[in-house]
């Protein structure tokens, strides 16, 4: 009996250290591979370089002040920049082409190209693809609503607030301020930077790999959630899922 129990704690024992070297196998492999993902985040904060291209399809700018912008779906690129004026610009792609309305402070974007071409993430911020700027002279009192936005999407500046159902590609937010965000899913990378974080940011589920600034300024390489109160908790920024790599810093 004592050798039956001698033989059963050894075979335990044995159990044990497989599965840690197993879980290290697989703890090292992941760790690579975030490693990986975050290093896209590198390429998303050099997110204003889309806007630098001198040739556009259209543009107009407004008498008043765009106040709510609304976008069911749009594929390519979208910038929200503070300008001295309100005002679009847009590159048509072989896709098809982008028209807006604009009445009563509300520019809405419609993008009749039906599917986006294929884009890797570190191409999305070079000039080679279909991309549309909002330009903004008090962008503090700007309502964003997006449905779908395939591609990458760019704030450069802190508007009143953003809600996005669902983003394919890269985002990109670097403003003074933070500022009130609702994202339903995130399906890529995300970059976002706020130099007066006050806010409660919730991320209800992540897959992927997370460099937040608020944990001693050292990277949370897996959580699952992320639930925080940054200062006063003066804004809100909601995330429901992140499938990819997102980095919050301020």
């Amino acid at each position: 009996m004592k050798r039956f129990i001698i033989i059963v704690l050894l075979l335990g024992v044995s159990a044990l250290i497989i599965a840690g070297i197993s879980f290290f196998i697989n703890d090292r492999d992941k760790l690579k591979n975030s490693a990986i993902d975050l290093s896209i985040i590198e390429d998303i904060k050099e997110q204003k370089a889309f806007s630098n291209i001198e040739n556009f399809d259209k543009e107009e700018n407004f008498d008043v002040e765009i106040k709510e912008l609304y976008i069911e779906k749009l594929n390519g690129g979208l910038l929200i920049k503070q300008s001295n004026y309100d005002g679009i610009k847009i590159t048509n792609g072989k896709k098809g082409n982008i028209d807006y309305s604009f009445e009563n402070c509300k520019l809405i974007i419609d993008d009749k190209g039906g599917e986006t071409d294929i884009i890797s993430i570190r191409d999305l911020f070079k000039n080679n693809y279909r991309r549309t700027i909002v330009y903004s002279k008090n962008p503090e009192e700007l309502v964003a609503k997006i449905t779908n936005l395939n591609g990458a999407m760019s704030v450069d500046t802190n508007i009143k607030a953003l809600t996005i159902e669902e983003v394919n590609g890269a985002l990109g937010i670097d403003s003074k301020e933070s500022f009130n965000i609702k994202i339903s899913e995130i399906n890529g990378a995300a970059n976002i930077k706020m130099e007066n974080f006050d806010a409660n940011i919730k991320i209800n589920s992540i897959n992927g790999a997370v460099s937040t600034f608020f944990e001693n300024e050292k990277s949370n390489i897996f959580p699952k959630k992320i639930d925080e109160k940054i200062k006063n908790g003066r804004n809100t920024i909601e995330i429901g899922t992140v499938n990819g790599a997102i980095s919050i810093d301020n």
